[in-house]
């Protein structure tokens, strides 16, 4: 899709516009790929080390932990109003 958009409309023309060198590559897309990795390493090692059972209840718990603390800022959900 991406590829259909810079070649056939000019929404993606500015990206010819940025220098990207190899200084700028490395400051700005080499840390992002370095974090990434990093994340999917460390969450794929904690199923070696937790039961499955034990992970979808942390998942649940963390979901309803940060419901209340984004739900002030969403105006598109006024369920408390």
């Amino acid at each position: 899709m991406t590829q259909g958009l810079a070649r056939f409309t000019t929404v993606l023309d500015s990206r010819k516009k940025v220098p990207m060198t190899g200084k700028v590559y490395l400051r700005a897309i080499v840390p992002i790929g370095v974090m990434f990795s990093l994340s999917l390493i460390c969450g794929n090692v904690t199923y070696l080390y937790l039961s499955v059972s034990f992970i979808q209840m942390l998942k649940v718990r963390i979901s309803l932990q940060f419901f209340p603390t984004i739900l002030p800022y969403n105006s598109s959900l006024q369920f408390f109003q």
